[in-house]
């Protein structure tokens, strides 16, 4: 089978779209910076932040006691945090009686843990009714239709499938699959450091890696159908065409899903998509490969391992486990609680207890209860749990500040308020630290800046010492002239003549400049004496291939 003309290159521009966030990551041996946030810089600092740690999976800031005790160093200007503060609350509501200001200084300054937890099914009434000791009115449960839109926006849409299918049932396809794509990546990516290489690599990375992997026998033997799906097409877009028609990920979700599959390997995918725009780069030019090549390997091995647990009854495509929510939204939630790492301890054993119950009913085709029972009970002890774990917060606050000392003589609609601005702040107070820090720093710098020229010396000193500008080299060059006679300078490293050097038996040169120039000289070495050269080259090539094939070379 054969993709249009058409389909392909509409693959290959959303996959190009797909990894605008993924930041190029150059080879180590040129390797001076990796900004993660990159391939964001279109959007708002704070914008670009919380997505680039939505995708790379990082912390955007420091935890809060970490801040605290920068604070308590002197290395946070308070009266800029203080500002922060006020100019959070310019638009909020002001509540009669509550010094909002006093509420958050305190919680920056004296709580060391965030105050608002996560909560999925308490409400406001039941935080204020724990607060109060008493019970709240509302005992009904959240209905199911909002269960099953709650569970769809956090494991469908642009997720990849198998991450869904982890939290569901406890498996560990992506880990799996990550293992397995970082082989494949290492055994074409290598620039001459194995012995062993993936063969046919000059044909391409999916072209040689699909030849590989129908002859392997390890992933048939851990019932890994590749060849089913490589039977289908031989370009890299056919197979990505059919993998996603497979899993039933519908075609406007595509570039999502193809964001979340590089990310999951960015440094990877990073190199990838820096090798393939590198056109002078030697072993790109050689063994040629780009992220489409590396989405058809990752999307084939996927749909293979997804499918090794399809057999085993587990549903991993798009509409199943759409379904499965739809359809059977109590154990879908339990399920979620359980893999997920938000089940409450006291009923874990409960949970797995009615999930296994429910499989094997399943199987002999008889109505199951239990489900339906536990899902009851944990639901109820859910939302209490929440609600009380949320008051004894709000108490802890309660007990460092006086703005909020008596809880129940505020509206419910005026304790609403107090709590939606709690969470707000703690959703964005990352950038107040940040900019306290700066303009502490910021000062600093300025109060040790002086525009009078320096004093005339009689001789010369001890020590000159010319460093590349650079940041990393500041801190070098300010310890160096603070312990002696030292005077150190700042020049363009490359002498402004950027070059690449081809070292003798060398297949591929060093670039001596700045990362992100591209050196137009070659700058070769060569030997007088060719033959004599060559055959001391050869020979110390055999010694050194025969010594990492030894197995006495470890203990050598």
């Amino acid at each position: 089978m054969s993709i249009a003309m058409g389909q392909q290159l509409k693959i290959r521009s959303m996959i190009y779209v797909a990894a605008e966030p993924v930041p190029y990551f150059w080879p180590m041996r040129g390797f001076i910076h990796h900004n993660p946030l990159h391939g964001l810089e279109d959007l708002p600092f704070q914008q670009a932040v919380e997505k680039g740690a939505s995708l790379f999976h990082g912390e955007a800031y420091l935890p809060r006691r970490i801040y605290q005790q920068y604070l308590q160093q002197g290395k946070v200007d308070q009266e800029c945090l203080a500002q922060e503060v006020d100019r959070f609350l310019a638009d909020r509501i002001k509540i009669p009686g509550l010094d909002m200001q006093d509420m958050l200084m305190s919680l920056l300054t004296k709580i060391d843990s965030p105050i608002m937890l996560p909560t999925t099914l308490t409400t406001d009434a039941d935080i204020q009714a724990a607060l109060q000791g008493t019970t709240s009115l509302d005992s009904s449960e959240p209905s199911q239709e909002w269960i099953a839109a709650s569970l769809r926006d956090a494991l469908l849409k642009e997720r990849p499938l198998y991450e869904a299918v982890d939290t569901l049932y406890g498996t560990e396809i992506g880990s799996n699959l990550d293992e397995l794509v970082i082989k494949s990546c290492l055994d074409f990516f290598d620039e001459g450091q194995s012995v062993w290489r993936m063969p046919n690599r000059e044909r391409g990375f999916f072209a040689a890696w699909r030849q590989v992997a129908r002859q392997n026998i390890r992933l048939f033997l851990r019932g890994l159908h590749i060849n089913e799906i490589l039977a289908v097409d031989e370009s890299p877009e056919g197979i990505i065409d059919y993998v996603m028609n497979s899993l039933q990920v519908p075609e406007d979700h595509w570039v999502g899903y193809f964001t979340r599959e590089l990310a999951r390997l960015h440094g990877w995918a990073g190199f990838i998509r820096w090798r393939a725009s590198a056109k002078h780069y030697h072993w790109a030019q050689r063994y040629p490969g780009d992220l489409v090549d590396y989405m058809a390997m990752r999307l084939t091995l996927a749909l293979a391992l997804l499918s090794e647990r399809g057999r085993q009854q587990v549903a991993y495509t798009s509409a199943e486990l759409n379904d499965l929510i739809q359809s059977r939204t109590q154990e879908a939630y339990l399920r979620y609680e359980l893999y997920g790492g938000t089940v409450l301890p006291a009923m874990a054993h409960q949970i797995e207890t009615a999930l296994l119950s429910k499989r094997l009913k399943r199987k002999l085709r008889r109505n199951d209860s239990k489900i339906h029972q536990v899902y009851g009970e944990y639901i109820r002890q859910k939302r209490m749990d929440e609600a009380q774990r949320q008051s004894e917060s709000l108490r802890d606050l309660m007990a460092q500040s006086a703005a909020m000392a008596t809880p129940a003589s505020l509206s419910a609609k005026d304790f609403s308020s107090v709590l939606e601005t709690l969470r707000d702040f703690e959703h964005q107070e990352g950038m107040c630290w940040l900019r306290a820090m700066e303009s502490h720093a910021m000062q600093h710098l300025l109060q040790g800046v002086t525009l009078s020229p320096p004093e005339a010396r009689e001789k010369r000193p001890f020590v000159q010492a010319l460093f590349c500008i650079d940041t990393r080299s500041e801190r070098i060059r300010r310890h160096l002239e603070g312990i002696g006679d030292y005077q150190t300078f700042g020049i363009a490293g490359f002498f402004g003549v950027p070059v690449s050097f081809m070292e003798l038996g060398k297949g591929s040169e060093t670039h001596l400049c700045p990362v992100l120039l591209t050196p137009k000289n070659v700058v070769l070495e060569m030997s007088m004496n060719a033959e004599q050269e060559q055959a001391t080259l050869g020979a110390l090539e055999k010694a050194l291939h025969a010594l990492k094939e030894s197995v006495l070379t470890p203990f050598v």
